[in-house]
């Protein structure tokens, strides 16, 4: 007789700590984030004054998504801020035919500025410009180095994707603040905390675009972006290990 002990098989789960990029949600804090406007028309002949009662600094919300691993930073398409409003300035918003009625009427805004361009015969008058429902994108176009306390610095896409400027004249009196170009655009350095999962970082930022109209105008938005979020725990991975018993072959029996 042959009797066979069939291979037995083990199974056995275990885990390893695998390095992996997480998408994480950080919330922008308001309180510590802030953007500034220097502006100029005329090709840079003639600063923009700030209005009467501020308007040339304004905080920061939304939220950036981002993916995180140990070693690099990567914010994805997907994350916005807003320029909050700082105040109610002029002009108002147009309103009525060719958008120009109403402008008297102060209205809340994240930017105001003036432009004594009186003197400048191309011009002649001054110009007002109240900049309103401003909201930026950005994504990182490669990942950045993460370490130490240091978010590195990046090369984001990093432009305007909705907002108007309200002047004081002009047909329209409307200015379409998505349509500027981007001339440059400056990310980081920054810095990063982390207490327990909860990573903060605090990500300096500059854009400059200019407007392709008659005013020939250069604006320059910096600030800096302080936003939190949760970082997941490492992430595991689950192994299947088979092993297989050798069975022994054994014969038992008598032959005649």
């Amino acid at each position: 007789m042959i009797r066979l002990a069939l291979p037995t098989l083990v199974l056995a789960a275990f885990t390893v700590a695998t390095p992996h990029a997480e998408a994480v949600r950080f919330t922008i804090d308001s309180s510590q984030s802030s953007l500034a406007l220097d502006s100029a028309i005329a090709l840079g002949a003639v600063p923009g004054l700030i209005a009467p009662g501020g308007g040339g600094e304004t905080s920061l919300s939304g939220s950036l998504v981002a993916d995180v691993t140990d070693t690099t930073f990567e914010i994805l398409p997907g994350s916005l801020f807003v320029a909050d409003d700082e105040g109610s300035f002029l002009p108002g918003i147009p309103e009525g035919p060719l958008f120009l009625g109403n402008n008297t009427t102060p209205a809340p805004a994240s930017f105001a500025f003036f432009y004594p361009t009186g003197m400048v015969p191309q011009i002649g008058i001054d110009i007002a410009v109240a900049l309103r429902d401003l909201t930026f994108s950005i994504d990182d176009t490669a990942p950045r180095a993460l370490g130490g306390g240091v978010l590195g610095a990046g090369t984001p896409d990093l432009a305007i994707v909705s907002g108007e400027g309200h002047l004081n004249a002009g047909t329209p009196a409307i200015s379409p603040l998505p349509v500027f170009g981007v001339t440059s655009v400056t990310s980081g350095p920054g810095t990063t905390t982390l207490v327990g999962n909860l990573m903060t970082i605090s990500l300096p930022i500059e854009l400059v675009v200019s407007e392709p109209g008659g005013l020939f105008s250069q604006s320059t938005y910096s600030g800096v972006i302080v936003a939190s979020g949760v970082i997941p725990e490492p992430g595991s991975a689950t192994l299947l290990a088979v092993f297989v018993g050798a069975g022994s072959l054994r014969r038992r029996g008598r032959y005649a």
